[in-house]
């Protein structure tokens, strides 16, 4: 069930500058991990499965990979 928000998808671009803030949904009080560039951030999801993350801000650079980390279950956002 771990889903991160419709906004991140393939091919998207972030902003440099700025934190990297990653939203979505998983099960009730789940640890979720996201990686970008070498950064990791861990938080839990509340009662509702919601959860939300925030990476410092990224480098310049084409065709990273976004991962998303619940449980077994792993989310591959590639070409960021």
């Amino acid at each position: 069930m771990l889903k991160a928000a419709k906004l991140f998808q393939p091919g998207m671009v972030v902003q440099k500058g700025k934190p990297l803030k990653i939203w979505g949904e998983a099960e009730p009080f789940a640890e979720v991990a996201v990686r970008f560039q070498g950064m990791e951030e861990r938080v839990r999801t509340d009662e509702y499965g919601k959860w939300s993350a925030a990476l410092p801000s990224p480098e310049y650079s084409e065709g990273e990979e976004l991962f998303i980390l619940s449980g077994i279950e792993i989310l591959r956002i590639p070409d960021i």
